[in-house]
């Protein structure tokens, strides 16, 4: 597997780019745990000589004095503290801060910064004031980075936040593309790529259990078998970090594992008032772990056919495969639980999966103009007796893209294409549009296609062009 920052490349510019600039940056960097943040920061440091520190869940006191003992040797050319040294408070120490900042370019990269609004909630209103009075006049390059988003969100990015409009650059890091995938598993074929995408979600830490040298059920088999593995412990700590009471969050996204489902669904299955149900989902969608889809073309604002499905990779494959098999994991009765991964996998892939990886393909490709138009509604499609895999549609255009994704070990041939094309005429006959036919294959496609597509104009797109294109 590559290193940590075969993909980072674009976040690691944008950091040299800012600490280039000789004005105060205040840089917030947050994103999902386990997607590298701690990484990204540390190689960044390491490279510029900045300090890093992180914080941890203890007293303001303890954390104070670990902080006081990291920034003194920064600012005394390497000296030692000695092993009691803390500076008196956290006004001294950051105003300390700021007067050496105030002649010279010094990089400080606090991370996990909600630990420190957690250990003491005057924090965010005490840095705003510094940073207003002296901070912001000298030449800091100040990163606070922290995995909590919703606490992120609430101290610095909401408007009534106090550390809201300070930020110069806002830095958030999200999962590694497919397409950039392959640069991690260098030995692994497209099918195996998109396996392992389906379990890991593009989270880097969660590469580490994908072994490079053999196929992805394998090592979720090891996985299982190993007690101490995040496999089966991560989605309850995710959402224990982000929520003091995260039962309500767990039996939402349980209820999603397995199906999308329209709120009223969700609150019957859940047994929760619908009007407080939309609360808990908001907060699941502001964390990007759920999303609420609508028919791509309708207007998500306006439409009343929206349904929410788990957004993020890991935890649908989890809530799908795992979580309904805890108790026979807890008793050890792993062979049992892979055979039902084996059993269902494919068809998890082809569903959950494969669909989306084709709606992320049509939207590099549309962002690259590489149609006879621009999509503005790219997802999938659905209306009584209709179901569409991919949909791309510009109502100003009048134009859409109809697509068909096939997770299956045998080629696609012209009767599927003739199948769609059925439902993309009713569909584009129902709006007077213009359309045209693309057809995503796992395992190619029959000769017979391949002649009626170049007749007919239809895009074939196989799954290497998928997960690199």
């Amino acid at each position: 597997m590559g290193n940590s920052f075969t993909n980072r490349a674009s976040e690691l510019a944008i950091l040299e780019r800012l600490w280039n600039k000789s004005a105060a940056q205040l840089v917030v960097a947050y994103g999902r745990r386990r997607v590298g943040k701690t990484a990204l920061l540390n190689h960044f440091a390491h490279q510029r000589k900045l300090m890093h520190w992180i914080a941890y869940r203890s007293t303001s006191v303890e954390l104070l004095k670990s902080f006081s003992q990291e920034l003194y040797p920064h600012l005394n050319d390497g000296e030692q503290p000695p092993s009691d040294f803390s500076y008196g408070s956290w006004k001294v120490a950051l105003e300390t801060l700021a007067v050496y900042a105030s002649s010279r370019r010094f990089g400080a990269v606090i991370d996990e910064f909600p630990y420190m609004i957690e250990a003491d909630p005057a924090i965010p209103s005490l840095l705003q004031a510094i940073w207003d009075k002296k901070l912001s006049h000298s030449r800091i390059f100040l990163v606070l980075s922290g995995s909590r988003m919703g606490m992120i969100k609430d101290q610095i990015l909401a408007p009534r936040a106090p550390l809201y409009g300070r930020s110069t650059a806002l830095l958030h890091l999200e999962a590694i593309p497919i397409t950039d995938f392959k640069q991690f598993f260098p030995r692994f074929s497209p099918v195996t790529l998109v396996e392992a995408y389906a379990v890991t979600g593009g989270i880097p830490k969660y590469f580490e259990f994908i072994h490079p040298n053999q196929p992805v059920l394998k090592s979720i088999e090891t996985a299982l078998h190993d007690r101490t593995t995040f496999l089966t412990s991560e989605p309850e700590f995710l959402l224990h970090e982000e929520f003091r009471e995260p039962r309500i969050y767990l039996a939402i996204l349980r209820t999603l594992g397995r199906q999308s489902l329209e709120a009223s669904g969700i609150a019957q299955a859940c047994g929760i008032d619908a009007k407080v149900l939309s609360r808990y989902l908001d907060q699941l969608i502001a964390l990007k772990l759920v999303d609420r889809r609508v028919p791509a073309g309708l207007d998500p604002r306006k439409s009343r056919k929206g349904r929410y499905a788990i957004r993020d990779y890991f935890l649908n494959f989890y809530f799908y495969f795992i979580a309904p098999h805890l108790p026979e994991i807890e008793k050890h009765q792993v062979n049992t639980v892979v055979g039902e991964i084996r059993k269902g996998f494919d068809a998890f892939i082809g569903r959950s999966v494969f669909e989306r990886l084709c709606q992320e393909w049509l939207a590099r490709q549309a962002d690259e103009q590489q149609f006879s138009f621009v999509p503005t509604f790219i997802g999938g499609y659905w209306e009584r007796g209709m179901q569409i895999d991919v949909l791309g549609i510009s109502h100003r255009e009048q134009a859409m893209l109809v697509g068909e994704c096939k997770w299956r070990n045998q080629k696609v041939g012209v009767e599927v294409a003739q199948a769609l094309r059925t439902k993309a005429k009713q569909l584009a006959d129902a709006n007077d549009y213009d359309h045209q036919l693309v057809l995503f294959s796992r395992s190619g496609f029959t000769d017979a296609l391949m002649e009626e597509a170049h007749k007919k104009h239809y895009r074939l797109v196989g799954l290497s062009e998928v997960v690199t294109g």
